[in-house]
């Protein structure tokens, strides 16, 4: 079953994109947002089903399954970030692996930090296609 909690400062800068900034950068963002530890099977997201938050992985492992075949995202990759900031549905299916924590931001809160936390996600992440994320993880 997932365990969903309200993530401090320092549990976001333990996920790659957040690292760089301080406290006073991510107060606003950790308010927003949800550390969620799912089991190994659970779905993150379903291909076909409206993004309406995004989830980068902190720890552990998940698998995208899509278009493009099965890639395998670690810590720093994004779930659903291109998909929530334009209201798209996911192209991918993406199933927790053991282990996987991630910080999930409801889609507000993510593209207020996008607007305000520069660097946060990917220059192509407005303009990328759905699942190219997990795609170019794959190649990582």
């Amino acid at each position: 079953m997932p365990v969903r909690s309200r993530p401090d400062t320092s549990v976001l800068r333990a996920a790659p994109p957040f690292a760089r900034y301080d406290d006073r950068a991510l107060a606003p963002l950790a308010r927003h947002a949800d550390r969620l530890d799912l089991p190994a099977g659970v779905a993150l997201a379903r291909r076909g089903e409206r993004a309406r938050e995004a989830a980068v992985v902190v720890a552990g492992e998940a698998v995208a399954i899509g278009d493009g075949g099965v890639a395998r995202l670690g810590p720093g990759a994004w779930v659903g970030a291109r998909e929530a900031l334009v209201g798209a549905a996911h192209a991918t299916t993406v199933v927790a692996g053991d282990g996987l924590r991630v910080v999930v931001l409801p889609a507000p809160a993510l593209r207020w930090a996008s607007q305000v936390l520069p660097g946060l996600l990917p220059p192509v992440a407005a303009r990328e296609e759905p699942g190219a994320g997990a795609r170019a993880s794959r190649a990582a």
